[in-house]
């Protein structure tokens, strides 16, 4: 009874059965070093921070999890930095910087950092790293500086590398102990770049890097943008990395490309907020917006003092974005599977009844499968039609190139009609062979059918 997480864990194999490299770590004197799985490495730094190697292509991203904090003096509308407060007469010429901005891998005086091997198979290795950070307790609006007293801020970083993955997976848990500032995450992308292809609802947005200040406007643009699921970038040739490079992470977040602080001119970092603690609805006023956007009211759970916990996972490519099928790794590692008991209710005494049937050991049940040339489009939802009648089968394509093909199912369908949004069948009936369909999804459409 309740809610459990079962893990379905393979047994371990010999190396001659597994479907590809196992999965090796480099342990020396008590310190992780390194793992690998034949096709990306990660090489573990003191500072808390690691590189990733992509063996195919030999292309080092360096310093991943570089922690960035500055002082937060905004509200839940937006960021600003401080030296700005109350209503602003005139707009600012230039977009302004934090007073304050700190680097954890700089800021050796105020960290510890441990690395260590959690679990290691064939199959998978995880690394916990710990960043324990001491950051100015609060911002002081009357002398716009943060403070001298520190609050603490723990990060823990579990990095999970899989068999035959293409991805590096993480779990990030903050314990923020501070208030009035912003916490991000830097992934170097040794790139140079234009612009980033940016996962939002039912579509990936082309945006370019630079976003420039232009004082004329009432609220001048912002730097920070949000990402649904990933924002992949492919780098110009005069950069150290070519190719592509993506960064997942669940629902909507928000991200920053940013000139890196190391030395690569014309090089950009991913910044991705992990957390903002903040203690207003709205202000008067600061740097980033000249006026109030709401009601001024007082909001001290809005300073997220606690454990917060984001997912994350990085993709290393060489083609384009839709070919290296990003989108489809973004769906894939953003949706959780969930288990349901198919026994009867518990018993008294807790345990559920006997299976009445054996299994089929090796017989499984796919509802869709798509098979056609290029890009699959991406499943948004497979449920009951309102009126009960049908299910409702609806994808959608974010890449720029039609997808025409078969969808089959192995559910024993008797009639397929495209259908409205508002789940309507088209009057002409579309015919079905082997339980299969064709089906044409041009690029940027959302298409819906309703199974019977």
């Amino acid at each position: 009874p309740g809610v459990h997480v079962l893990h379905a864990i393979p047994g371990h194999a010999s190396p001659s059965t597994l479907p590809d490299a196992p999965v090796s770590t480099e342990v020396d004197t008590g310190q992780l070093r390194a793992m690998e799985n034949g096709h990306l490495r990660i090489e573990f730094l003191p500072d808390g921070r690691f590189d990733l190697i992509d063996l195919a292509t030999e292309r080092r991203f360096p310093g991943i999890g570089r922690l960035e904090d500055v002082e937060d003096a905004g509200d839940a509308h937006d960021y600003s930095a401080g030296g700005h407060p109350g209503p602003q007469d005139t707009s600012m010429v230039l977009r302004v910087q934090p007073v304050d901005r700190r680097l954890h891998d700089g800021d050796i005086t105020r960290i510890q950092t441990t690395t260590m091997l959690q679990k290691s198979d064939e199959w998978c290795a995880t690394a916990h790293i710990r960043v324990v950070w001491g950051v100015p307790a609060y911002f002081d609006p009357v002398t716009q500086s943060r403070s001298v007293e520190l609050g603490t801020v723990v990060i823990d970083h579990f990095v999970s590398l899989r068999l035959g993955a293409n991805t590096v997976d993480v779990e990030t848990w903050v314990d923020n102990q501070a208030e009035d500032h912003r916490l991000r995450m830097i992934v170097p992308t040794g790139m140079h770049l234009t612009h980033a292809n940016v996962g939002s609802p039912f579509d990936v947005v082309r945006r370019p890097v630079l976003h420039p200040h232009d004082p004329t406007w009432h609220q001048p643009l912002v730097p920070t943008q949000p990402m649904e699921r990933f924002i992949a970038v492919e780098g110009t040739e005069d950069g150290r990395n070519e190719g592509g490079f993506a960064l997942i992470a669940p629902g909507v977040n928000e991200y920053e490309v940013i000139l890196s602080d190391d030395s690569d001119p014309g090089g950009y970092d991913i910044a991705l907020t992990l957390v903002r603690s903040v203690g207003w609805t709205s202000q008067a006023g600061f740097a980033s917006r000249p006026s109030a956007a709401d009601a001024i009211i007082a909001a001290p759970g809005a300073q997220c003092i606690g454990t917060s916990i984001v997912r994350w996972s990085l993709m290393p490519y060489t083609k384009a974005w839709s070919d290296a099928d990003v989108h489809g790794a973004a769906e894939r590692f953003s949706t959780n599977a969930i288990l349901h008991s198919a026994m009867k209710k518990p018993l008294p005494n807790g345990f559920f009844d006997e299976a009445l049937t054996p299994g089929t050991i090796g017989r499984s049940m796919t509802h869709v499968r798509f098979d056609g040339d290029g890009p699959a489009p991406t499943l948004s939802c497979f449920k009951p039609s309102e009126d009960f009648g049908a299910m409702i089968l609806r994808v959608y394509n974010p890449t720029e190139t039609d997808w025409n093909g078969r969808i089959y199912s192995d559910i024993d369908l008797e009639r397929v009609n495209e259908c409205s949004m508002v789940e309507n069948a088209r009057k002409k009936k579309i015919d079905l062979k082997n339980g299969s369909f064709e089906a044409s999804v041009p690029a940027g459409a959302i298409i819906q059918w309703r199974l019977s």
